[in-house]
């Protein structure tokens, strides 16, 4: 079952600390596509949108480059009420673009200077009301 292999991903990744190009945030997206559909995105990612610094993550984030990756892999957008386990969350706020994977029932990503860790549903909603977001699934299709 997918969620069960999510949820495998994403628990070895909570804890680890943030490094550019292996626990970034749309890093752990990649990665937990990859434990669903036994994939390579995390090193598709890492060789073609490559991020190693806070320079190039602005850099790529000023031209929305995380939403043109999703849509050339093929994420849907979808509305926040139909959110299931493996989905994104896609917040654009102070010139980063962030991802959240959503568990299902929480949210995992990691934050810059910190930890990979889990933030709580009800504790991202609020953040995101005055934030530009969007949720995007390839669970869905």
């Amino acid at each position: 079952d997918y969620v069960i292999r999510l949820t495998n991903y994403l628990e070895s990744q909570i804890g680890k600390k943030f490094v550019w190009g292996e626990t970034h945030c749309t890093a752990l997206v990649f990665g937990a596509i990859d434990s669903i559909y036994d994939t390579n995105y995390y090193q598709w990612h890492k060789e073609t949108h490559n991020v190693d610094s806070t320079e190039k993550a602005l850099e790529l984030c000023a031209s929305e480059e995380t939403l043109q990756v999703f849509n050339d892999i093929g994420f849907m957008e979808i509305d926040l009420f139909s959110i299931r386990a493996g989905d994104v969350l896609y917040v654009a706020s102070d010139g980063y673009e962030c991802c959240y994977v959503f568990t299902g029932s929480h949210f995992v990503s990691s934050r810059l200077e910190g930890l990979v860790r889990v933030t709580l549903y009800e504790d991202l909603i609020e953040y995101i009301k005055e934030k530009t977001y969007k949720i995007f699934t390839i669970i869905h299709k």
